[in-house]
């Protein structure tokens, strides 16, 4: 079983210890390579515990999204996957953060949500990526989530609150390193209102009602996107169990299209060469 992480205080407040020192050193960094933008705030309940459920578009999602939290004085649990505690210097911030661990395609994988389950009884905020990692959307669009969200919400009865972004992939693209640009693109995050489920009985055995609540979520991340972005997304989640990929390769390949095409805008050999595998 994987160890359970420190405890920490998760309310709306000032910020202590390390999360005080990571906001710190977040601020600068996100400032030079952003402008960030942010509302909805009334939305976030002044304490925990809840569930924030924000959609996973970039590898900076960290950063912006910590920093974001720390600004409104906010100390939030992430669920990480296991191997960023082996990284150096990343790995012991997650552990001083108290960031819960999560053994990928291990039988102890639900061990994770075990002790958010934990941290939620005793007043913590945890945060949980919904579709449990990174899009695979070609166009960024948040793709299908997993239940265990549903699931842990309907086993502690807290409210869920939804967060979408946009610009994050403008500071680093999915599978390729940081972008430097000294226009600063826009980073913008917006709290949804929370899930209503008051009309979902029972718990995580009501499999028609983590169905529902998993429906719901996904619903309010896919407008929320549309609303925040300006723009009409797919009629359906991307599902990466029916439309396969894109793979890793491909995914590195389109983000360095991007990047090439924000270096050389308006270049037709740029545009010809983009990769063929978007949604039909």
């Amino acid at each position: 079983m994987a160890k359970n992480p420190t405890q920490v205080r998760t309310h709306r407040g000032n910020l202590h210890g390390m999360y005080w020192l990571g906001y710190r050193i977040l601020t600068p960094v996100v400032h030079l390579l952003s402008r960030p933008r942010w509302d909805g705030l009334e939305n976030l309940p002044s304490t925990g515990p809840f569930i924030l459920a924000p959609n996973h578009m970039s590898n900076f999602d960290p950063v912006s999204m910590g920093y974001f939290l720390g600004d409104n004085g906010f100390e939030v649990r992430f669920l990480a996957k296991h191997s960023l505690f082996k990284v150096p210097v990343v790995g012991p911030f997650l552990r001083w953060w108290g960031m819960i661990p999560v053994l990928r395609g291990s039988d102890q994988a639900g061990d994770a949500l075990k002790y958010a389950h934990e941290a939620l009884v005793k007043g913590d905020v945890v945060g949980i990526y919904f579709e449990g990692t990174l899009t695979r959307d070609p166009g960024f669009w948040p793709m299908k989530g997993k239940t265990g969200l549903a699931r842990l919400a309907l086993d502690t009865r807290v409210p869920v609150v939804p967060v979408v972004q946009w610009g994050a992939q403008d500071i680093m693209d999915r599978y390729v390193g940081l972008s430097v640009n000294k226009r600063r693109p826009g980073l913008f995050i917006r709290v949804l209102p929370p899930i209503d489920y008051s009309d979902i009985e029972g718990d995580s055995s009501n499999h028609e009602g983590v169905r529902e609540l998993t429906a719901r979520l996904q619903r309010a991340l896919g407008e929320g996107s549309e609303a925040l972005r300006g723009e009409t997304g797919p009629r359906e989640p991307w599902d990466q169990k029916l439309e396969g990929g894109p793979s890793k390769d491909e995914l590195t390949s389109l983000s360095k299209w991007r990047r090439a095409l924000a270096l050389a805008s308006r270049r037709q050999d740029i545009l010809a060469a983009r990769p063929s595998f978007d949604r039909a």
